[in-house]
């Protein structure tokens, strides 16, 4: 219950509410449903004073106190508008004041970011000349030795190297790390540079936009069959003759791919060059190359074989399942290499009357090995 309808003293149907004496029940109901008042709103000149601009009659329509309290509330540096001062000053004070220009706080603007980026290129081996035979250098030395002749040429080279790197422990592959975006020409510029730290057989490729083909049924002989294959450069030489290859860059020498047989004469070469796009890859596929005045077979994509493959079926090293001689039926168990499978091998192991307990303890065998007639080795 309202606190204003409890209870109190009461004379002839009036009851005594507060201080305003006596008033009938009706009354005091009615006084405690009565809604309250909303706030008093300021008058929108005072809210287009806070920020906008504002004339003189409408500061002269409002009242000195809230003049000053506008004034205080907008500029709160800078002078004040004294105390005593009438209206008529402290209306001139106010525009005097929203005339003078706001001053700007300084910021300090940073500087824009900037993407650190590096581009990668490849020093790549001709496939024709053979490997190192040793381990690879220090690739920290070689770097080192690179970046110090290209400061001693005293060339502009837009190409600043901070690194590089074998690109894995069995490839003659080195990755050259580049600051920035070079350009291909840019770096190639170096080249004299790069054979003299890694030898004539390394030539430059780029990261994206290398190609490497097979070209098939080229010419191996040209006058008898005892006349040695075409060179690298004669090669170049008929690449160059047809429009598919017109202005091609070539990376390195193409070579032979097979030695020519008894008998054959065709063989396939290999070459790469830069295509960025795959268009010319497929202008090649779509127009067939000319070599040594006869045409050649459909170009394909060179995929280079794993250095390292192994059958699925007899467990032999240097080819896959797909090109195995053996029948689909051969089963090799890869433990002492029987013909039974892995999970048998606990009870069809040739020394399982050996064995201390369920499983078989004996060490693994080599099937490369036993084929090859090889003693066997510790460690594969």
């Amino acid at each position: 219950m309202h606190p204003a309808l409890t209870p109190g003293p009461a004379f002839n149907g009036w009851r005594i509410a507060g201080k305003k004496g006596k008033q009938s029940w009706a009354a005091v109901a009615a006084a405690a449903s009565k809604p309250h008042a909303a706030p008093k709103l300021l008058p929108p000149t005072c809210d287009h004073a806070m920020s906008g601009s504002v004339t003189r009659p409408q500061l002269e329509s409002l009242a000195k106190q809230t003049i000053v309290s506008l004034f205080n509330t907008r500029f709160p540096t800078g002078p004040r508008i004294p105390r005593n001062a009438s209206k008529e000053v402290a209306v001139t004070t106010f525009l005097l004041r929203m005339q003078e220009p706001t001053p700007s706080t300084p910021t300090c603007a940073s500087p824009p970011s900037k993407v650190i980026s590096k581009t990668e290129f490849t020093l790549s081996q001709d496939p024709s000349s053979p490997g190192p035979s040793g381990p690879h250098s220090d690739a920290a030395s070689l770097v080192h030795q690179v970046q110090g002749l290209i400061r001693s040429s005293g060339a502009n080279v837009k190409a600043e190297l901070i690194s590089g790197r074998w690109s894995s422990q069995s490839s003659c592959n080195f990755v050259l790390v580049f600051n920035g975006n070079p350009t291909f020409k840019s770096v190639l510029s170096l080249q004299h540079i790069f054979a003299r730290v890694f030898g004539s057989a390394y030539g430059l490729t780029p990261s994206h936009g290398y190609m490497r083909v097979i070209l098939n049924s080229v010419p191996t002989m040209q006058d008898s069959p005892s006349s040695p294959l075409p060179m690298a450069q004669e090669l170049h030489d008929e690449l160059d003759r047809n429009d598919v290859c017109c202005s091609l860059l070539i990376f390195g020498n193409p070579y032979w791919l097979t030695a020519r047989a008894e008998g054959s004469c065709h063989g396939s070469i290999s070459f790469a060059f830069l295509d960025k796009d795959g268009s010319r890859l497929q202008r090649m596929i779509h127009n067939p190359l000319y070599m040594f005045g006869n045409r050649t077979s459909k170009v394909h994509k060179y995929i280079s074989r794993p250095l390292l493959s192994e059958c699925m079926r007899c467990l032999r090293l240097g080819h896959t399942e797909k090109r195995c001689c053996s029948p689909p039926s051969m089963i090799v168990c890869p433990i002492c290499g029987n013909g039974h499978k892995e999970e048998e091998h606990a009870a069809k192991c040739p020394n399982v009357a050996k064995h201390v307990g369920v499983a078989c303890t004996c060490p693994p065998v080599c099937i490369n090995c036993i084929c090859t007639r090889k003693p066997m080795a510790k460690g594969h």
